[in-house]
């Protein structure tokens, strides 16, 4: 036996080849003895943080794998996915004793909305200011500059933000082909500077993704199968998840969404290990909702706030099938984990 020492500074113990054991079988204690030292370095969670507890709870950690979260449009799907990435990136800075280094780089493609729309999101999600603040402060510089100093706190954190944080949009590239390459670049060097960073993909979303290579003319049932083939072997080859947002068929009524429902739902979901549906009362009934809350401040206190659902369809993560809540100011792009009698009254108010 010897050893060598691992990333947290522990001597990982190798097998020797066995003189009595035929190379396939060497080859097979190898493979034990290599799998049972990933499953130790996964550290207590099971993976990395997702910086939301109810998450952690469902899934114990963010591990390898395709996840999606699909929802109507406007339900906060892409609000969600958002803070889930910046979320990610800052809650797996920290080093903990004992365990291994892992340190998140969330990755994250934006099909859709360009980042001039999307890096306001995110500074007005971390500083707990409005939109508009972060896209036109001159327009608040004279009666409100508490918020326009908060607007250049949240520049300066996300500058700080570089090392684990990075936007790309639909201007830069839009194809399967160029996701991956950005992934095994992003990887790669990545890898170069510290073993310990783990990256996160975040894409916005699957249904905007294109194909490059090979022409499927009219047939999208083909294209986003491969799609799906792709995304699902990228996770496998890279180790890393990948959280995609999707589209649902257009649903009739207000009913929640099933995981049948995801468009083009065939592929997808076989490949996906995870698939969150997303559901918002308000912005489908207004003020008919029943799951709502009520915010203090006056121009909102009058009409009924939106709460996101997010219902587990799918979980070969754990045996965790439930259904999550979240409070969202959509003017701040900011969601945030309800109290546990806010959740047992929601989910009373379901069943």
């Amino acid at each position: 036996m010897s050893s060598v020492v691992g990333l947290d500074g522990k001597p990982i113990v190798m097998q020797q080849p066995d003189k009595d054991l035929l190379s396939i079988q060497q080859e097979m204690l190898e493979t034990i003895d290599r799998v049972d030292e990933y499953c130790k370095n996964r550290g207590r969670l099971g993976g990395l943080d997702w910086g939301m507890q109810s998450l952690n709870k469902a899934f114990d950690g963010l591990n390898p794998g395709l996840i999606l979260v699909a929802g109507s449009p406007n339900t906060g799907k892409s609000a969600f996915c958002l803070q889930v990435a910046w979320n990610v990136a800052l809650a797996n800075q920290n080093i903990i004793p004992g365990e291994r280094p892992n340190k998140a780089y969330s990755l994250y493609f934006s099909l859709d909305d360009n980042v001039t729309e999307l890096l306001p999101r995110i500074i007005a999600m971390d500083q707990d200011i409005p939109i508009n603040v972060v896209k036109a402060p001159a327009k608040y510089e004279d009666e409100r500059p508490d918020l326009v100093a908060r607007r250049a706190a949240g520049i300066n954190a996300l500058k700080r933000a570089l090392p684990y944080f990075k936007m790309l949009d639909s201007t830069q590239g839009t194809s399967i082909e160029f996701i991956e390459e950005q992934i095994r670049r992003h990887h790669l060097e990545l890898q170069s500077r510290d073993e310990a960073y783990k990256l996160v993909v975040f894409i916005d979303n699957f249904h905007d993704i294109t194909v490059d290579q090979i022409s499927f003319r009219d047939n999208a049932n083909a294209k986003f199968e491969h799609i799906s083939n792709e995304l699902s072997r990228i996770c496998t080859q890279y180790d890393i998840p990948i959280i995609c947002t999707a589209e649902l068929r257009k649903l009739n009524g207000a009913r929640r969404p099933i995981v049948d429902d995801v468009k083009e739902s065939g592929k997808i979901a076989y490949e996906a290990k995870a698939i969150l549906l997303c559901y918002n009362e308000v912005g489908i009934k207004g003020e008919s909702a029943n799951i709502y809350f009520v915010r203090a401040e006056q121009e909102f206190a009058s009409f009924k706030q939106p709460v996101l659902e997010v219902k587990v369809g799918k979980n070969k993560y754990s045996s965790y099938k439930g259904r999550m809540f979240y409070y969202f100011y959509p003017e701040k792009s900011q969601l945030r984990e309800v109290n546990e009698a806010d959740q047992s009254r929601f989910m009373q108010m379901i069943i």
